[in-house]
């Protein structure tokens, strides 16, 4: 059970990494933190969940930098290190204190702006994925492949690719899939672990399987949540504990990005409906 939950739990934090923006610019200081915070577990004999903003930070990021900022780019790791907080897995620990000074900074403009931080921190559950040597392979190979695709630029129009990368799929995704191809077959036809760039948000958007039918396009996203789970205001509750973003949110902007391209693509062609389908592949998951 524990090694589904951090298997789930990584999916999470490719989607989040995958789409981490700021003011709709797809850049690379976000990630390239996310290097640091890697590099700086590995050389800890026991990694302490706490990463300071200091030289050595700054070093390793202007390494990290050097390699993959863009000419447009600024190295300026205070940034990152501060807005990183809206990801979701980012937490900044104020100085004893400070606590509402903290509360209240909403924008930095120099490394002095955030010497109310005493150090950030990983939440815990991924905290124990960037210590785990497996994960932490496959969480750099990602940043790494996005941190690439960076420097290499994006095309003019929205396009759908075989997503390079295959570090979600694992073998709960394999048997949905070959589930769905084997008895949707009859409906249309199932597309799986896709990509697809849109122009307006400069983001790449995965999609675990998309049902194209007579009746529409299905854009279905698979969770491989476990225990009670019970579906509030903007979440689902997990177990009566754990809130995590309702699922649909972000399945159903993608509905209208996939939408959005058939319509661009395809103009003299009739009208489609698009839909958010969620499957949870858990036999363990109910209400």
């Amino acid at each position: 059970m524990l090694y589904e939950r951090k298997h789930d739990r990584l999916q999470d934090i490719f989607q989040e990494l995958g789409t981490l923006t700021r003011e709709g610019n797809r850049k690379p200081h976000k990630y390239i933190v996310c290097l640091v915070v890697l590099d700086l577990f590995v050389q800890q004999e026991v990694p302490q969940n706490r990463i300071y903003y200091n030289k050595w930070f700054k070093d390793r990021f202007s390494h990290y930098f050097n390699i993959y900022g863009g000419p447009d780019d600024r190295d300026r790791p205070y940034a990152p290190f501060f807005y990183l907080k809206t990801s979701g897995f980012w937490i900044l620990n104020p100085i004893r204190g400070k606590e509402n000074q903290l509360a209240k900074l909403k924008n930095v403009g120099s490394s002095k702006d955030i010497s109310m931080i005493e150090y950030a921190s990983l939440a815990p559950e991924v905290f124990q994925l960037f210590i785990n040597r497996d994960y932490a392979n496959a969480i750099r190979e990602y940043i790494e492949s996005i941190l690439k695709e960076l420097r290499v630029g994006q095309n003019e129009l929205p396009t759908v690719n075989e997503a390079p990368v295959k570090y979600s799929l694992f073998e709960h995704e394999k048997v949905a899939i070959t589930y769905l191809k084997s008895h949707a077959a009859i409906y249309g036809k199932i597309i799986n672990n896709v990509e697809i760039y849109d122009k307006q948000s400069n983001n790449y958007y995965e999609y675990d399987c998309i049902l194209v039918a007579h009746s529409g396009i299905y854009v279905v996203e698979l969770k491989h949540w476990s225990g009670r789970i019970e579906i509030v205001e903007y979440n689902w509750l997990i177990n009566e504990a754990v809130y995590r973003r309702d699922p649909h949110q972000l399945n159903n902007f993608k509905a209208k990005l996939l939408k959005g391209i058939y319509e661009q693509q395809f103009r003299t062609y009739p009208n489609v409906w698009a839909e958010s389908v969620v499957i949870l592949t858990n036999p363990d998951a109910g209400s």
